[in-house]
């Protein structure tokens, strides 16, 4: 009856359903609760991403697009801002289409959900390829999914992010089987993989997955053959995942042209959030730095951004992957685990400048510690090899029992300096008490756990049943971890009933300047904002509101703190100023605020834009007489003898119908914020032909128009977005008509490395 038993259950291992069964049950105990209810509220923290960006921009998009509209612009925040273009919409994704079935609290929980689920199975099958036992391939997703660099955006919510990094096991396991044996099955899957990763919305993730498989291909090209064969493939690959996704591509590159990060960074922002070397306590003392619960973050940079954790037992699991693990691959894993934790320390390395100044797209970006999580990948990969070696009775040498029980050592003496009497030690005597507490706290555990792990480790010398102990505490470790990154908000918290109230109290097409209150929430009441909280704000209106603050124009952000006064926002259509009071809103009213569309008859020539944002600022600058324009109308203005009528109809999110008739030329000055990508039509009845656009005001659109009555259309798109989608279809048609001939061909036993 026992061996029956046992048989029954190494069958029910071994089945192919098993690592996802697992993996799946695996993200039920962490974030089961959110998804089934038992926890109310939308999962992340309450000022992370979703509060202020997602859960206002999925509702938005998602609403458009079961319309049949694809938004390309989003009126509501920034005075006017690109939407599709700015990546993180993440509208053609297949897998954020939960949105259009599922209330939002519980879409954004099976958006984590998911991404998480995915990371942990494309990591699994990435360890199939060399790993036999099912138990070593569930460790390396496991390890991957609720690792630190992965697992701790679910604290901030970081959507877009978390979805992006999912796909990149896929990528990497495509393009391993492409430099074993380039085959058409694996270039369609690397295919399907990238143009994921592009549709998730995170381009960052895939230049990080990019630089990633090119370094590890440049290395494996060594020995591989044939070269020219494999790199044409891996040109493929990625040309055809661009391809697919060339309708999000292509309109991201030609939006982002304009943004704040069009063209390089300076060194000095490209090295923000370089992983702080202390930092690498996080690998196996997670909190030592805070929780986010009960002690905020403490270190340097934040604590998703800063934060390695594999744990104690997937450490020492490495350790024993690369002196025993049945791949030769397993020094490559190390090389690239180390080298890639090394780029994410960013500017506490020489290495670092280099790559910023030779490695192209390097200088788009900053965030590069999160190559911490392409470490995390080989990282697990040598897990998974360490288990999968003591599963199949591999003896341990004694250098990997006695490297467990050193770093056993080393953390215990780290653990127990911790509790020296705090004034002795310099750092700890600045931190209040429960900084303390939950530092000594967590690396005691961590010493707990090395030295639990390191008698396993003895243990599995004479017996490999102990490695089930190690892999058990490795994922007790892991899941522990990652029930601490899930909380949740109120959805109140981020659309206030008393500024939904104020809202209905005061009607009308003007905006306003939420202070305190999520500047993303005017897009779920259908108002309009002058600032926001999204990527992609365009740089000419983040110029003239950093001057306003008196901020570097010349480094302008995508976030901005308004601690002066200033006038310009009236030019902006700016009508209120709210404040957030206990149980109410106080309302500043803004006088002579420029309405959303008017006529005027005289302006200002300057180019220079520091004369510009002189006169603008002036509190003596009225903008109701005069407009400031940066190259000459074409048509000699006049003054009418009766005042103009001007009216502004939005017809969509991206297009708007200005009628406007005057006694005598002027400046049709339309209060959204300027691109090179509006285009203005002449509908019938108009007396002009065509009409030309230029910046009014520096960020307002401005069009000159002749004596008599104007019809007209503006539309905001950006041309790549049509070239774009017809790439996509053809593409896509041609890789669903591949994908047919390779699936119903026989499929060749693949050859284990």
């Amino acid at each position: 009856m026992t061996h029956q038993y046992s048989q029954r259950l190494q069958a029910a291992i071994y089945s192919p359903w098993f690592v996802p069964a697992a993996l799946f049950g695996l993200c039920l105990i962490v974030l089961g609760d959110v998804l089934l209810g038992g926890r109310r509220g939308a999962i992340s923290a309450s000022d992370g991403d979703i509060a202020g960006y997602f859960i206002y921009s999925r509702q938005y998009g998602f609403a458009h697009l079961r319309a049949g509209h694809i938004p390309q612009w989003n009126p509501h925040i920034y005075s006017g801002a690109p939407y599709f273009g700015g990546w993180q919409a993440g509208l053609l994704y297949p897998l954020n289409w939960i949105y259009f079935i599922a209330p939002i609290r519980l879409a954004l929980a099976f958006d984590v959900a998911i991404s998480t689920f995915l990371t942990g199975l494309f990591t699994a099958m990435l360890a199939s390829k060399y790993m036999s036992h099912p138990a070593a391939r569930l460790l390396a997703g496991t390890v991957a999914m609720f690792s630190g660099a992965f697992f701790a955006h679910v604290w901030p919510g970081h959507l877009s992010d978390l979805a992006a990094m999912a796909w990149a096991p896929l990528v990497l396991l495509a393009a391993d089987e492409i430099i074993d044996r380039p085959n058409l099955r694996s270039l369609l899957v690397g295919i399907a993989a990238i143009a994921m990763q592009l549709f998730a919305g995170h381009p960052q993730t895939v230049f990080n997955t990019a630089f990633t498989v090119a370094v590890y291909a440049l290395i494996r090209l060594i020995h591989a053959r044939p070269v020219a064969r494999i790199v044409a493939s891996l040109a493929a690959v990625a040309a055809g995942g661009a391809l697919i996704a060339s309708i999000q591509l292509l309109t991201g590159m030609q939006t982002a042209s304009e943004g704040v990060r069009s063209g390089a960074t300076t060194m000095s922002f490209a090295s923000l959030f370089s992983f702080p070397p202390e930092n690498i306590l996080t690998l196996v003392a997670p909190h030592f730095f805070g929780n986010m619960h009960s002690v905020e973050y403490w270190g340097r940079s934040y604590y998703w951004e800063a934060t390695a954790f594999v744990g104690v037992g997937a450490v020492v699991l490495a350790v024993a992957g690369f002196a025993h693990g049945a791949s030769q691959r397993r020094r490559l894993w190390l090389t690239m685990a180390l080298l890639l934790f090394v780029i994410a320390l960013g500017g506490y390395t020489p290495l670092f400048v280099l790559l910023y100044k030779y490695v192209p797209g390097f200088a788009r970006f900053r965030s590069h510690n999160r190559f911490i999580y392409e470490s995390t990948l080989f990282a697990a990969l040598l897990a998974s090899a360490g288990l999968d070696a003591i599963l199949q009775g591999v003896k341990i040498s004694r250098a990997v029992v006695m490297a467990a029980w050193v770093l056993a050592a080393i953390v215990g003496v780290l653990a127990a300096a911790a509790w020296v009497p705090p004034g002795s030690i310099e750092h700890f005597a600045i931190l209040a008490h429960p900084a303390q507490v939950l530092a000594q706290t967590s690396l005691g555990i961590a010493a707990a756990v090395a030295i639990l792990a390191a008698i396993a480790v003895s243990l599995c010398s004479r017996s490999h049943r102990w490695g089930y102990a190690l892999a058990l505490l490795a994922v007790i470790e892991l899941v522990s971890f990652g029930r601490t990154m899930v909380t949740t908000f109120r959805l109140s918290n981020a659309c206030p009933p008393v500024l939904q109230a104020w809202r209905r109290a005061h009607p009308g097409d003007f905006r306003v300047l939420q202070l305190a209150y999520p500047y993303d929430s005017a897009m779920a009441l259908g108002a309009y904002e002058v600032w926001g909280y999204d990527p992609v704000v365009l740089r000419r209106y983040s110029e003239l509101l950093t001057a306003s603050q008196g901020g570097d124009v010349n480094n302008p952000r995508m976030s901005l703190s308004f601690d002066r006064p200033t006038s310009v926002v009236r030019l902006l259509g700016c009508r209120y100023l709210l404040a957030k009071m206990p149980g109410r809103v106080v309302a500043y009213p803004i006088y002579g605020a420029l309405p959303p569309a008017s006529i005027i008859y005289s302006y200002y020539l300057l180019q220079d834009r520091n004369q510009i944002f002189d006169l603008l600022l002036s509190p003596s600058f009225d903008g109701r007489g005069v407009v400031v324009l940066e190259r000459r109308p074409g048509i000699a203005l006049g003054q009418p003898t009766a005042t103009p009528s001007v009216s502004l109809k939005w017809l969509d999110t991206d297009s708007m119908e200005v009628e406007a008739t005057t006694q005598a030329a002027g400046i049709l000055l339309v209060n959204e914020t300027y691109s090179h990508f509006w285009r203005a039509t002449a509908l019938p009845g108009s007396v002009q032909q065509s009409y030309a656009i230029q910046p009014g005001d520096y960020t307002q659109i401005a069009i000159p128009v002749q004596a008599g009555r104007h019809r007209i259309y503006l539309n905001y798109c950006p041309p790549l977005f049509k070239v774009g989608a017809d790439l996509s279809i053809l593409a896509l048609i041609a890789f669903l008509g591949l994908t047919i001939y390779v699936w119903r061909s026989p499929v060749p036993k693949a050859a284990r490395q």
